[in-house]
């Protein structure tokens, strides 16, 4: 068993003897390592990745967070250091992410992004910095026991070409199913729910930075099949609340949609 810090997971469970779901949290990225589900009488790790966690270090945006900006930002082709200009009320600010994708694109933070630094587990409600206190009482109430964490970090000024300090806290929970274990009209189990909360602020008002923070998910959906036929991923249906979809450029995806009007995105 590993004593790097970076790879010793956080075990987050629902308060069972047979908890119908639970996490292993890194604090290497916030990587999910695995998430066990217990249906049909038996336990399953839903997740893609390596075995060994520190396996992780050669498998990048496996279940990581990603940032301090996902997806990808153009580089200038001519001059990687050029800057873009940002302005907020009033303050403005210049950024030049580095390529790392291509030399003209930057995908998911950079280099060393979001997922490739350690992130600390606050086991002190007093080192929590932003979520209030009412949001505190209310967490441990609705995730009691051992079913949820807070990993934080300081991103500095100028890391990996984004301007200003910037202060990071996710939050992890694992919520108890409601209502029956299984849907009789599908035949569908309920297993609870994985909430992931991300908040940031900048120390100090005289920056702007861009910020686009989300978890890069991988699951493994064949996982609680039985031995039959190879499944086929075109059998799977992914439902996200959303009139738009981003169009897909060469370097980007930023500021191009169209509406979700017709199969399959309708």
């Amino acid at each position: 068993m590993t004593t790097d810090p970076r790879f010793t997971p956080v075990l987050l469970t629902l308060p069972s003897f047979t908890p119908s779901l639970a996490l292993e949290v890194l604090p290497h990225g916030i990587t999910a390592h695995r998430l066990y589900i217990q249906a049909d009488g038996k336990t399953h790790d839903i997740l893609i990745g390596p075995e060994d966690p520190a396996t992780h270090l050669q498998q990048k945006y496996t279940n990581s967070i990603v940032g301090r900006y996902a997806n990808r930002v153009p580089v200038s082709a001519s001059d990687a250091a050029a800057p873009t200009t940002l302005t907020k009320a009033a303050a403005q600010g210049q950024f030049s992410p580095r390529p790392n994708e291509k030399p003209t694109v930057s995908l998911h933070g950079g280099v060393q992004g979001f997922d490739s630094h350690l992130w600390e587990p606050l086991l002190d409600p007093n080192a929590v910095q932003l979520f209030t206190p009412a949001e505190l009482v209310t967490i441990q109430s609705d995730f009691p026991g051992q079913s949820s964490v807070i990993f934080a970090r300081t991103s500095d000024d100028g890391e990996e070409g984004y301007p200003g300090r910037l202060r990071v806290e996710v939050f992890v929970g694992l919520v108890s199913p409601k209502g029956k274990a299984i849907d009789e009209l599908t035949g569908e189990y309920c297993l609870g729910s994985l909430v992931i909360v991300y908040r940031a602020k900048l120390e100090g008002e005289d920056k702007v930075t861009p910020i686009n923070l989300t978890q890069h998910w991988g699951f493994n959906l064949d996982a609680s099949l039985q031995d039959g036929s190879e499944p086929s991923v075109h059998g799977h249906r992914l439902q996200i609340k959303a009139g738009l979809r981003v169009l897909i450029r060469e370097w980007s995806t930023l500021n191009s949609y169209f509406h979700v009007l017709v199969e399959p995105y309708n």
